[in-house]
């Protein structure tokens, strides 16, 4: 027989099969956290076609499917599209694993243990992989799902990444630096479970609206989160979009149009960035370092670049460069941004280098403003 078999007829053939498009091997993602790494929301209207590349896991039925075009705006497909886009000969399994309303502090047992908090709801329990007595451990089912769902994938699946969306709930109960050792402690013990000791966790912001107008502990775990890629190898953090949270809902929640904005950020720029995380690798300055004022108040900010950073080190001058004064970074040591004050009557001149355990970078060219 010559000639080409039209693509419809392959995909119907593998469908059939079990093995998808073509039989192309499937990678597999987890998504993981709360409501913002959940389907909450979609448009009114289809705006993507189908991509039968695009795939998710159904742990209830024990099933892989194609995504349909209706569920295209979360941050585990919109990830999933733009992955597939860039890496030739692979599909993308998404295995979802989040459930609203969770985190380390919450529990689906009632009453509560201490240090816990009885959500209202029987099932949404704990992201606290120690709380073994909560019959809903989202720890513990997002391993198993994932195991289940690599086998299910057949043979040359492998797991590439886990994004994870999460902090909401822990406000308020949770310090910076104990939020901080149990995301880290579920990271070290996630890719031990699933034996993958490099496994890229891709960290989420959460709404940028909501760190700017909550409490101090909204802060404090957003420190925490931000301040992940210099606690942990292989990590990143992703900014979520300003502007772009769901109407009428308290600005807690990203529209869809926001999820599919931070989403393709994480496929492009997180996971380059997690996997580059990592101790030997060489100092890169920070990227895209720009300089603003008004009046006297100076705003610097710059971009992680692609390497492993442990502290930012940003200098000002406001004599042409012949002296140079670091500038405090408030916000932590990889935080990609720093507010500073000058004299209204004088310039002012920026540069930055990056540390990790290799040295230091070279410095950026002076920005002035």
């Amino acid at each position: 027989m010559t000639g080409h078999v039209p693509q419809d007829v392959l995909d119907g053939w593998s469908a059939r099969m079990g093995t998808g498009v073509g039989g192309l091997p499937i990678d597999v993602l987890i998504v993981a956290g709360q409501s913002n790494a959940t389907k909450r929301s979609s448009l009114p209207v289809i705006v993507s076609d189908v991509d039968q590349r695009v795939l998710q896991w159904n742990a209830a039925a024990a099933s892989i499917g194609v995504v349909p075009a209706t569920d295209v705006q979360w941050i585990g497909n919109e990830f999933a599209r733009e992955y597939v886009k860039n890496v030739s000969g692979r599909r993308l399994l998404i295995v979802p694993c989040a459930m609203g309303s969770t985190g380390f502090t919450t529990t689906s047992i009632n009453p509560p243990p201490p240090g816990y908090t009885y959500t209202g709801n029987a099932a949404q329990g704990t992201w606290d992989r120690t709380l073994t007595s909560d019959p809903t451990n989202h720890y513990a089912n997002m391993i198993a799902w994932t195991k289940v769902a690599l086998a299910a994938a057949g043979s040359g699946a492998r797991l590439i990444g886990a994004l994870w969306s999460q902090g909401e709930s822990d406000r308020g109960p949770m310090s910076q630096t104990q939020y901080a050792a149990k995301l880290d402690d579920l990271i070290g013990q996630a890719r031990i479970d699933l034996g993958v000791a490099d496994l890229p966790f891709i960290i989420g912001s959460m709404v940028p609206e909501t760190i700017a107008n909550n409490s101090v502990s909204t802060t404090a775990i957003n420190l925490a989160l931000l301040d992940t890629p210099r606690r942990v190898t292989r990590t990143s953090y992703v900014w979520g979009p300003a502007g772009m949270p769901e109407y009428g809902n308290g600005l807690i929640h990203w529209s869809p149009q926001g999820q599919a904005v931070r989403a393709r950020e994480m496929a492009r720029d997180g996971l380059y960035r997690a996997r580059l995380n990592v101790a030997a690798a060489n100092p890169v300055p920070p990227q895209a370092l720009t300089i603003s004022r008004s009046g006297s108040a100076v705003h610097i900010s710059w971009a992680a670049p692609p390497c492993r950073v442990t502290a930012y080190n940003i200098e000002l001058s406001t004599d042409s460069g012949a002296t140079w004064t670091a500038v405090a970074l408030a916000d932590g040591p990889i935080a990609t941004y720093c507010d500073t004050t000058v004299s209204a009557t004088l310039p002012v001149w920026v540069r930055g280098s990056t540390t990790n355990p290799v040295g230091t970078s070279d410095k950026t060219l002076p920005e002035k403003a």
